[in-house]
């Protein structure tokens, strides 16, 4: 049930102007102290001053009513919903009743009665606004979409501000991919409470999955600026900034330096540990805290890992962040010597937990993404503290050691300015991927062959499109003058339209360009047999779609970029034996376009012999990954215990 509906509450007071019999005034008095007694978060007391009252005059509608309101809050909804029926048997106008009862009949589980309860109320009273966006709530659990959209319509047009109805309605208008007419939802809304966050932060949301970043970016600005201690709507503003254009490794630095700078102004750390004899080679705790312990691309990363980690040397504690668990959660349950779910649990306890789980080396898989527990890191819980994969950029917190990564996304003498923490480089490449999010069809001929003209495709998320993108991909479709370019994992049609209108803008024939929603899994490798050539995004390059593809045969087109998120595709295709596929820059893909696609048989063994080259790269040698990471927490730690302070680069 909707939390704001589970608070919506009416007694006696509320319903004064309801017609009621004159109670006798010991009742009265009863009544009152119940309420004032419900107010102060005292409910079963409450219920018995209601009781008391009721057995004065067990006909009393109103004892009635706010006996069912204590029951209700105290958990009791069988109870309450007897109270409320009573209370409408007694009193036939009392709409406060019937709300009441459709309230805890929603609780309950139990739908259709609670549609009849609100439309008892709405016949007593047509413009009660409680009553039609109760009615929404019943009908959307009823899958009456359409329905439950006309009555949170209805429940605007009576009170434009109310927040339950707004957010409901918006939700099911994205849900059907109207995304004009959530935008104009919130937007109304925010015209007459423009300060109410939770919805500002839905239109941003809104804007994004409609490809349109500058605008969500503005409106998350403004959440910023309003409340500049809301670190978790800054997380958001700074991971989303990665989809902008033209933002520079020193400006990503700085925005991050003054969110960790305010952030462990907030904080005292928890008291620094000194190592004591022998610890630098006895085994080591490491907690990995992550919200995508689930059905998500990190997983993809970090399940080898967990799998091959070496348990003589190393006790792995997973702390999962998120209340999202699937059954890929359970399988990476039983890859840890200890699991601890602590989405319900505050920074302060968390952080308490850690230290109390005795962990050496802390690493985050989260950065400035989702679900993401950076106040945790920034309470320093553990002696060494690392960031990897869920953002690849700074934190900007001084309290945050390392952060994982190799020499093509960080190169030795550029990276250490872009970073608040050292660098720690990898031997091979920042990732090692093993697919275990579907199960995979075997990898199809060239289609080159059969149609007889190329076919390019971008698996990236669409948020990740913007104009330099389109400028470069058009040139790709120009320099190729009879290729296709098929664009997938749109979340509506409003953003797969504004990116072919931003191609065709470049000149590119519509006839040539066509756009996907988002799919399963598994569709998701299906389609890869329509593809040529991936194309990758910049500044925010692919890793999990690059992955994708390379497995399933299909070569990357990337560009190099000047910061770590612009050169994931540097370190994928050089690790996996594919530098040519790389441009030196982004207006250079056309021309290494043009030069790979010359050799159509060249393409066609590629595509033959890529999956098995996937296989046998560092990137799926997860043993291999797993003791180069284990290698570098080792000297790390020795480092530590050696009272070298603040860790040294490699």
């Amino acid at each position: 049930m909707k939390s704001w509906l589970q608070r919506t509450l009416f007694n006696s007071k509320k319903a004064a102007a309801e017609p009621v019999a004159r109670a006798h005034p010991q009742i009265e008095e009863l009544i009152l102290a119940g309420q004032a007694l419900e107010d102060a978060g005292r409910p079963e007391e409450a219920l018995s001053r209601y009781q008391a009252a009721l057995q004065l005059d067990p006909q009393s509608a109103k004892a009635h009513l706010n006996a069912g309101n204590a029951q209700r809050l105290s958990g009791d909804h069988s109870a309450a919903m007897a109270s409320y029926r009573r209370a409408a048997e007694l009193d036939p106008g009392s709409c406060a009743a019937q709300l009441n009862l459709g309230t805890s009949l929603l609780a309950a589980g139990l739908p259709v009665p609670a549609e009849q309860a609100y439309r008892a109320a709405l016949r007593l009273q047509p413009e009660r606004v409680e009553a039609w966006a109760g009615l929404g709530c019943a009908l959307e659990e009823l899958k009456l979409f359409d329905e439950a959209v006309a009555a949170y319509s209805r429940a605007l047009a009576i009170q434009p501000d109310h927040v339950g109805a707004a957010s409901n309605l918006s939700n099911l208008q994205v849900r059907a991919l109207d995304v004009a007419g959530a935008r104009h939802t919130l937007r109304e809304f925010l015209r007459h409470t423009p300060e109410q966050r939770e919805l500002m932060e839905r239109l941003a949301t809104v804007e994004l999955d409609a490809g349109r970043i500058e605008d969500s970016l503005a409106i998350q600005r403004r959440l910023v600026e309003q409340q500049p201690d809301d670190f978790a709507a800054w997380s958001i503003l700074i991971f989303n900034s990665c989809y902008q254009p033209g933002i520079s490794a020193e400006d990503s630095l700085r925005e991050n330096l003054r969110f960790g700078r305010l952030l462990e102004s907030r904080i005292n750390p928890r008291p620094a540990l000194l190592p004591a004899a022998g610890d630098a080679e006895r085994r080591l705790r490491v907690g990995y805290v992550s919200g995508d312990f689930n059905l998500h691309p990190i997983a993809n990363f970090a399940y080898p890992i967990l799998r091959q980690h070496d348990r003589a040397g190393f006790e792995i504690f997973c702390y999962h962040t998120q209340d999202n668990a699937d059954h890929l959660t359970a399988e990476l349950r039983t890859l840890a010597d200890q699991w601890r779910d602590i989405a319900g649990m505050d920074d302060e306890h968390c952080a308490d937990a850690i230290r109390q789980d005795g962990i050496d080396i802390l690493v985050d898989l989260s950065g400035h993404s989702g679900g993401n527990r950076l106040p945790v890191f920034a309470r320093k819980p553990a002696p060494l503290q690392y960031t990897w994969l869920g953002y690849l950029g700074t934190t900007g917190l001084s309290r945050m050691d390392y952060r994982l990564c190799d020499a093509h996304t960080d190169p030795p003498g550029l990276a250490e300015a872009w970073l608040s923490e050292t660098p720690a480089r990898l031997p091979d490449s920042q990732w090692c991927y093993e697919q275990r999010t579907a199960a995979l069809p075997p990898p199809s001929p060239l289609p080159r062959l059969a149609r007889g003209h190329w076919t390019f495709g971008s698996f990236n998320n669409y948020r990740k499109l913007n104009p330099p993108v389109f400028a470069a991909w058009a040139d790709v479709l120009k320099a190729i003058p009879d290729a296709r370019l098929r664009l997938y994992s749109f979340e509506n049609s409003e953003s797969g339209e504004a990116a072919l209108a931003a191609l065709a803008a470049h000149g590119v024939e519509r006839e040539r360009l066509s756009w996907h929603l988002r799919t399963s899994p598994q569709e998701h490798f299906h389609s890869f047999a329509d593809i040529d050539v991936a194309l990758d995004a910049f500044p925010y390059n692919g890793a999990t779609t690059t992955c994708d593809a390379l497995l399933m045969g299909v070569p990357v087109l990337a560009a190099a970029g000047t910061r770590s998120l612009s050169r994931g595709g540097v370190s994928l295709l050089n690790t996996v034996g594919l530098p040519d596929w790389i441009a030196e820059s982004e207006p250079l893909m056309a021309t290494v376009a043009k030069r790979q696609l010359a050799d159509v048989a060249g393409i066609a063994r590629l595509r033959a012999e890529l999956p098995q080259r996937m296989r046998a790269s560092p990137l799926m040698d997860a043993a291999r990954f797993t003791r180069n990471l284990e290698a570098h927490y080792r000297c790390a730690w020795q480092r530590w215990c050696g009272g070298a302070g603040h860790p040294a680069g490699n």
